[in-house]
């Protein structure tokens, strides 16, 4: 029939279908208290006004399916949903069930050639594989992803009460995905994350999120402990237009570089592994708390520069910039092989289990070096009014012409000691 009456919908105990070739529009309130309730429009297209839209408040039970060719819409105030689980597809339009007071707790599938959003005040459940061009989920309590989420232009997460991901089965899929979760964790460490660029996050209770592919951050970035992990491929930063502002960071790429070079970044702790370039411009201070890894490894700080015991720093190569602060690298377990360009507003100290070799300008108010091997000019040079140098099992080796070193304080090596300066030099120390 034409048109069905709500006291009908209401008294069906059982599942019930409703179809209509074109269009579908929920015009009283329905209640249906026992078994599923599916709306469909038929036709294979619609134009537009066509598709399924909800006017009043419907409440089912059991399970609520829409599916249509057009969009499949609800009128901002007085038709709330409140169903336990929800399917809504529509094949040629969207998915736009956001109103205000919505409790959706569960979605079984869902699917738009356009854009879905859904929006409820209950805990929600992605149940079903849910694909549109642009998706947003939104929910004042927590949100759980049980099965895979593809949206190939953007894809929003706005959860108060943080958001969870199943280990396997859950991957998200996008190519921009945006997070808000002001009172809860969002943890994104399931298997399967393809997500291209990370936009604008609000997580002030942290994020983990491990990606499968190369991910760029390219957003501004809020948080408690923020840790990202590529499975292959680089973990970037626009440096233009993101910042990353957080209490500690690990940043990690199995397979490729870290480049976190943002000059607005706000990073005080750090740690992390790439297995080529590992690049962070912390912004103010920062203190290593975990091992750092990588064949080149470079930090930046407008503050100090110093690590933890137990975190220590491995690099064929290193480089340094604290242009406010000290630099103290003196956990003997570092193992730094050589030593690019490095500079400290204060005191530099670098201890190292094997040899060094200077292969850029070091510079700082006092350099102290220790070695457990040989330390050796490589195409470097030394910058300091104070320099103390030590090879505990090898020898020193600083015979660049350019060194510009006042004074030499207490120095040894375990066989020779090669010293030249350019400039006269007072030796300070035994």
């Amino acid at each position: 029939p034409a048109e069905i009456t709500a006291a009908a919908i209401n008294a069906t105990t059982g599942a019930l279908t409703l179809q209509a070739d074109a269009a579908i529009a929920v015009e009283a309130a329905i209640a249906k208290t026992s078994g599923s309730l599916t709306l469909e429009t038929t036709n294979a297209t619609a134009t537009p006004g066509q598709g399924i839209t909800i006017l009043r408040p419907l409440r089912v039970t059991g399970d609520l399916v829409l599916r249509s060719a057009g969009d499949i819409t609800q009128a901002a105030t007085g038709a709330t949903i409140d169903v336990g689980t929800l399917e809504a597809r529509s094949s040629g339009g969207q998915v736009r069930l956001e109103a205000g007071g919505n409790a959706i707790r569960a979605l079984a599938g869902g699917s738009a050639a356009t854009r879905l959003g859904i929006a409820t005040t209950t805990a929600l459940s992605v149940d079903g594989a849910i694909a549109a061009p642009e998706t947003a989920l939104a929910t004042t309590q927590a949100l759980a992803l049980r099965a895979p989420l593809t949206a190939t232009t953007s894809l929003d997460l706005n959860a108060d009460g943080g958001v969870t991901q199943d280990t396997t089965g859950a991957g998200i899929t996008t190519g921009l995905l945006r997070l808000q979760a002001p009172l809860g964790a969002v943890t994104l460490a399931g298997a399967g994350n393809r997500v291209t660029t990370l936009g604008d996050a609000t997580v002030p209770l942290g994020l983990t999120l491990v990606n499968e592919g190369a991910l760029n951050i390219a957003g501004s970035i809020g948080g408690g402990r923020l840790s990202f992990t590529t499975r292959t491929g680089d973990l970037t930063q626009d440096p233009a237009a993101s910042r990353i502002i957080a209490d500690e960071v690990q940043a990690v790429a199995e397979a490729g570089s870290v480049l976190f070079d943002g000059t607005l970044n706000s990073i005080p702790l750090l740690y992390g592994r790439a297995r080529d370039s590992f690049v962070v411009d912390a912004g103010g201070a920062v203190l290593l708390a975990a091992p750092v890894s990588g064949t080149d490894v470079e930090i930046r700080a407008a503050g100090e520069i110093a690590q933890d015991l137990g975190a220590p720093v491995t690099a064929t190569r290193l480089r340094l910039n604290a242009t406010g602060g000290a630099i103290t690298l003196d956990d003997p377990q570092n193992r730094v092989a050589a030593l690019g360009d490095a500079a400290a507003g204060g005191a530099f100290v670098l201890a190292t289990a094997g040899a060094l070799a200077i292969e850029g300008t070091v510079s700082g108010t006092e350099i102290g070096l220790t070695a457990g091997g040989d330390i050796t000019t490589n195409g470097g040079r030394i910058e300091t009014p104070l320099l103390r140098v030590t090879s505990i099992g090898g020898l020193v080796r600083l015979d660049a012409g350019a060194n510009a070193i006042a004074a030499l304080g207490s120095s040894g090596a375990a066989t020779d000691f090669t010293l030249v300066n350019r400039d006269p030099l007072r030796v300070a120390g035994a």
